[in-house]
């Protein structure tokens, strides 16, 4: 597991309001990424075997790894086959998949 930190969320002039509505926004998202239903072609068990975790100021957020993100978007949409595209560009051992 990852942890990532929000660049200028504790910075020195930050002010205790905006460190706090920066942690209530990072709680929204990780909540609405929670209730989402797993990638499209994927069931809750592949997606959750599958899933990555990072941790955003203390806050576990899930997401697809790259393998259930391609197949995700193995739709007839010409805007998925243009992500694939760009996944695998970026990421070359995966055309072997």
């Amino acid at each position: 597991m990852n942890t990532i930190k929000i660049v200028g969320h504790r910075d020195a002039a930050a002010s205790p309001e905006q460190s706090l509505r920066t942690a209530f926004q990072l709680q929204r998202i990780a909540a609405k990424l929670a209730r989402r239903l797993p990638p499209h072609g994927l069931t809750d068990a592949e997606a959750a075997a599958g899933a990555l975790e990072e941790t955003v100021e203390g806050i576990r957020i899930p997401y697809p790894g790259l393998r259930d993100l391609i197949r995700s978007k193995q739709t007839s949409r010409e805007k998925d086959r243009f992500d694939i595209e760009m996944l695998l560009k970026q990421s070359p051992g995966a055309a072997a998949w």
